[in-house]
């Protein structure tokens, strides 16, 4: 009778278990869902705090380079004679 009592409560233990994994499975998901988020919001500050024009984003996200204020101020120009 013992080990009836035993197996049942490692059976009842299992359940319980497995119900926190599927819990924390769940906010682990959330939370990776939160963290992107975060990081899609810091990146549209960043890039808003820094003015640019659409040819100096598309060229800065395919090179990496930032143009320099003299390129930006030329762009602005070139851009308001046409």
């Amino acid at each position: 009778m013992a080990n009836k009592r035993s197996i049942d409560s490692i059976y009842n233990e299992i359940e319980m278990v497995k119900g926190k994994i599927k819990s924390y499975q769940l906010r682990l998901e959330k939370l990776e869902k939160m963290k992107v988020e975060m990081e899609n919001l810091q990146i549209v500050e960043k890039v808003r705090a820094i003015y640019m024009t659409r040819q100096e984003l598309t060229r800065f996200l395919k090179e990496g380079t930032i143009p320099d204020e003299n390129e930006t101020v030329q762009s602005e120009q070139e851009d308001e004679s046409v």
